[in-house]
């Protein structure tokens, strides 16, 4: 005959195989640095708005989990995509009632075992104050 466990023992398995699922993965480590390449030059021009929207929600994604993200840009390209990219997650955060703002520095490292001088951007947001409101119900309209 079928013996039938408990639902609190099925449960606490469960819990155990996926613990260990969990455990044995490799953990996907988040920084705050997000580097920033051109795209090809053949790829089509719906494929590049994609992956500049792309970029503006890891930004924002960024701004919130660490409270500054800085964007690594080597290339006239990749400096024009990181502004485009920073523009539209400052509309994202202005949603949440946040500022984005940007300070630029030139960082050196070595590429290829030559010295390569490139942008990096440092956006952070403070607290505007400007979050929508819900409309007051003391107006007559």
């Amino acid at each position: 005959m079928n013996e039938e466990k408990p639902a609190d023992a099925t449960n606490e398995v469960t819990k155990e195989i996926a613990k260990e699922i969990i455990t044995n993965q490799p953990q996907k480590e988040f920084s705050s640095t997000l580097k920033v390449k051109a795209d090809p030059a053949d790829l089509p021009d719906d494929d590049r708005k994609k992956r500049v929207k792309a970029l503006a929600g890891a930004i924002a994604h960024g701004m919130r989990q660490f409270g500054e993200v800085h964007l690594r840009c080597f290339g006239d390209h990749a400096i024009a995509k990181a502004a485009k990219a920073s523009t539209i997650a400052s509309s994202y955060l202005a949603a949440h009632g946040y500022d984005l703002y940007l300070r630029p520095y030139y960082i050196k490292t070595q590429m290829d075992s030559k010295d390569r001088t490139g942008l990096c951007f440092l956006c952070v947001s403070s607290q505007s104050g400007k979050q929508e409101q819900p409309p007051d119900s003391d107006h007559t309209y």
